[in-house]
């Protein structure tokens, strides 16, 4: 799995350089910091999508893109929180300037319990940690982090969308089919 882990090592550099780009370009005041914000943010959607749908692509239309996704499942979600760690250096440097205007308190709330969930996940990638934290709380941790990340994020596409422009719709978008996939998935194993 060497090739997953230079995903992970791409996506971060990638959002890096992208992030320096938008800072260079934009200016390194409010405006280009928001811009490296959208901009890593839409890098690290498809990670986030791929690692959210994952599970129901694969009962929904099983075959080799649906298996090939599911067992980088792991990867997708570490690309992710690799841009995302970019993404959270960027919400710092915004939150210095200080924002116009500025962040709601549940916003920043919603945020930093996902940026806490997001670390845990990471840390339970590795065996040992994981070993440590036993298969249950594990589980429990995953199961609640990937439904609260996804969350945060299509709540802040919902924002975007209804505040900022319409091009934010792209995006919400593929954040409702991964939902409905999900919700499908989760109807049709209730049924049995």
């Amino acid at each position: 799995m060497a090739g997953d882990n230079a995903l992970v090592v791409a996506g971060g550099a990638t959002g890096l350089v992208l992030a320096a780009l938008c800072l260079t370009l934009a200016g390194s005041g409010q405006h280009g910091t928001v811009t490296g914000l959208r901009v890593t943010a839409v890098l690290a959607l498809p990670f986030l999508v791929g690692a959210y749908a994952a599970p129901a692509l694969a009962v929904l239309w099983p075959g080799k893109f649906s298996e090939w996704l599911l067992a980088r499942r792991r990867s997708f979600g570490l690309t992710f929180s690799a841009v995302f760690s970019v993404h959270l250096v960027l919400i710092a440097r915004f939150l210095s300037l200080p924002p116009s205007p500025p962040p709601t308190a549940l916003g920043l709330t919603l945020g930093f319990v996902a940026y806490v969930l997001l670390a845990g996940m990471v840390l339970t990638s590795f065996s040992r940690i994981a070993k440590a934290l036993g298969a249950a709380r594990v589980r429990l941790l995953r199961r609640v982090g990937e439904q609260w990340v996804f969350a945060v994020f299509t709540l802040t596409l919902i924002n975007g969308a209804s505040k900022h422009s319409a091009l934010w719709l792209v995006p919400l978008l593929i954040v409702m089919a991964a939902y409905a996939m999900r919700l499908k998935v989760w109807a049709r194993a209730s049924r049995l």
